[in-house]
């Protein structure tokens, strides 16, 4: 695993959400899939992981009969387990899997949309001359909001922290529903709709939204359910009139399953409607009845699974949905002991799977995850991923492999010829020594090398080439450079995993 990976995820301060999508891998593979066998687990292999990825075996057809041909047909699920009797038992535990089956490459692309709402998050932390000596080390953002939360005499503290919860429920909610806007951070850009590949049209009939006006509306929330928040001059929390979201036509009636690669990650442009009518919060925990899985069910599962703490109850069922919710309501059933026997300063609860409430490095992430008997699972490959933009030529997208010395020469080449580096999430690159080292400290950037006629001009590898250079038109000199590129591309680059494409403006479907 990259240590640069768990860097960023420590960074994130969202050790609550994340530890609870970890569980959710752990019980849904080792319990539900493999029923608790300490043997079976060695035998998902690769392609057993990423044909399962995403799947919902007992809610979706296609999905159930796609496994069912694979597992009991041609055996390629689980190729090294022999025994019918006991492909025969997994197949029957398979199958009743009702909640898309999580695995590390779903994690690390649900991660991203996680990493948009935390920024919301953040902004309503105290700035550290406001705490004090409880800034004495950076904490998770549940339990900073902790201790932002105002206390009442007349409140018992098991009530003080219930109404703690649900505040934080609610304001991961609203950061999953409205995040991107708030962010500004753009949606992926599906390619035009194969008939056979969508779930159902999305009209995306919704009106936009002021970005200030939800900001006002977020920091308004966060006053109402009790927590202290920072003075912002641009920011007066204010009450904002919300659309209705509209109801994704056709839903509970369609004739199409989501498209298995559009099922996690950072959602798309087309589906704005599906998504804020997925995250309300009167439906978001209730059962899910329709006989298809479509863009609001998985919108709903994903944030199921990095909030499942906040709601109570440890189950990971689609069924048991309307149980917990009647006892998240009634109040004292939705505080598990766990958060009883915590200090009042560290009132948010963790997920049970783990003693430890901070992960505050990634040596003891990494020991967590194998703790969980995850340490076997198909990890993605940590490939830099870096698209080329020239002048009258067509992008050209590079995959590079984890190399000190091949990423830093490939980056050095690309300084030389004068593009401009920078990262999609605005971090500076260029200016960096080291992009391998840049790229441990964030994994998950989205590098974008541009060159302009203008630079083209300064182009002066060396005293020969600057010489050919005054000799010849910029547009050969261009052609030049697309040319080393493509030899580079083709030197160079290795296939990108299928779960880890990262472009969101140009998604391949």
């Amino acid at each position: 695993m990259q240590l640069g990976v768990l860097h960023t995820m420590v960074s994130l301060r969202c050790d609550e959400p994340i530890l609870s999508y970890l569980e959710t891998i752990r019980t849904v593979w080792m319990d539900r899939i493999f029923g608790g066998s300490d043997t079976l687990p060695v035998h998902a292999d690769a392609e057993t992981v990423l044909a399962l990825e995403s799947q919902v075996p007992k809610l979706s057809e296609p999905d159930r009969e796609n496994l069912r041909s694979r597992m009991m047909g041609g055996r390629t699920l689980f190729p090294s387990i022999d025994d019918s009797d006991t492909r025969a038992a997994l197949w029957e535990r398979l199958k009743q899997i009702d909640t898309p089956i999580p695995t590390l490459g779903t994690f690390f692309q649900d991660l991203r949309f996680l990493g948009v709402a935390s920024k919301v998050m953040k902004a309503l932390l105290l700035p550290p001359e406001d705490l004090g000596s409880k800034k004495a080390k950076k904490i998770t953002i549940d339990c900073e909001l902790g201790t932002q939360h105002r206390t009442d005499g007349s409140v018992s503290l098991r009530e003080t922290r219930l109404q703690a919860r649900r505040g934080l429920h609610e304001l991961w909610r609203f950061s999953f529903q409205y995040g991107l806007d708030m962010t500004e951070v753009a949606r992926r850009q599906p390619h035009k709709r194969k008939k056979s590949c969508s779930s159902y049209p999305v009209p995306n009939c919704s009106t936009s939204i002021d970005r200030m006006a939800l900001w006002r509306h977020f920091f308004w929330l966060a006053d109402q359910h009790g927590f202290q928040i920072p003075a912002i001059a641009e920011i007066v929390p204010r009450q904002a009139s919300l659309p209705t979201p509209q109801t994704p036509e056709g839903l509970g009636s369609t004739e199409q399953d989501e498209a298995v690669n559009r099922r996690c990650g950072i959602p798309y442009a087309d589906t704005v409607d599906a998504d804020r009518f997925a995250l309300e919060g009167n439906r978001l925990w209730q059962p899910w009845e329709s006989p298809q899985v479509t863009t609001v069910f998985f919108r709903r599962s994903q944030f199921q699974t990095f909030f499942r703490y906040l709601w109570g109850g440890s189950g990971i069922n689609q069924a048991t949905n309307a149980a917990r919710e009647s006892a998240a309501t009634d109040g004292t059933a939705a505080i598990d002991q766990e958060i009883l026997n915590h200090e009042l300063e560290h009132r948010m609860p963790s997920p049970s799977f783990s003693q430890i409430l901070q992960i505050s490095s990634p040596i003891d992430w990494s020991m967590a995850m194998w703790d969980c008997g995850m340490g076997s699972l198909e990890m993605p490959i940590g490939n830099l991923e870096v698209v080329v933009t020239i002048p009258n030529h067509n992008p050209r997208r590079i995959s590079l492999p984890c190399d000190e010395m091949i990423i830093n020469n490939f980056f050095n080449g690309l300084k030389e010829r004068r593009f401009v580096i920078h990262s999609l999430d605005y971090h500076t690159v260029s200016a960096e020594p080291s992009l391998y080292l840049w790229n441990l400290r964030y994994p998950w950037e989205r590098v974008q090398a541009i060159l302009t006629e203008e630079n083209v001009q300064e182009y002066t590898a060396s005293d020969g080439n600057r010489l050919k250079r005054r000799r010849r038109e910029i547009a050969e000199a261009i052609d030049d450079i697309a040319a080393w590129v493509d030899e580079q591309i083709l030197k160079l680059s290795v296939p990108a995993p299928p779960s880890w494409e990262w472009n969101v403006q140009d998604e391949e479907y």
